[in-house]
């Protein structure tokens, strides 16, 4: 399936990205990620987990693929869940430096918006890491409100 167009911006931009899976034994897991980058054909997103608090991640993902993605601006609230499979895992590299770091700034002045201080957000860090591409299958509207829940189709 296809991210609805006007999704990019929002999924790219420095919004909360929250990774949920699950073990064999259906025992949820959930990490911050970062970095989401969308395919030209809104059918894949890759991003980053950070290496050891996203280890039991990287097994379950590693184990079954399945994979749920939460983004969301803390501004306004306007939130996303993109669901599908996990096609292919990489170690982070140099080239990826660039695009972590200007999601991280992104994300940490949106934080700084409401309240957050960056002496406090500064911490937060992603590398290294495991880039993680999934095939989207699903996209559902979680900004609160009467269409929260609903199934999002592609435009």
């Amino acid at each position: 399936m296809a991210i609805p167009k006007d999704l990019v911006d929002l999924i790219t931009s420095g919004v909360s990205i929250l990774v949920a899976t699950r073990s064999a034994d259906l025992v949820p897991e959930a990490v911050r990620a970062y970095a989401a980058v969308v395919s030209p054909d809104r059918r894949r997103i890759d991003l980053v987990v950070p290496n050891g608090l996203g280890d039991r991640t990287i097994t379950n993902l590693k184990d079954n693929g399945q994979i749920a993605v939460a983004f969301s601006r803390a501004i306004d609230h306007v939130s996303v869940q993109v669901k599908g499979t996990c096609v292919e895992m990489r170690p982070t590299t140099d080239d990826d430096r660039a695009t972590v770091e200007r999601f991280r700034a992104a994300y940490i002045e949106g934080l700084y918006l409401i309240g957050m201080p960056r002496s406090l957000t500064g911490r937060f860090r992603a590398l290294p890491g495991t880039m993680v591409g999934f095939e989207v299958s699903e996209v559902f509207n979680q900004t609160p409100g009467p269409r929260a829940g609903e199934k999002m189709t592609p435009r």
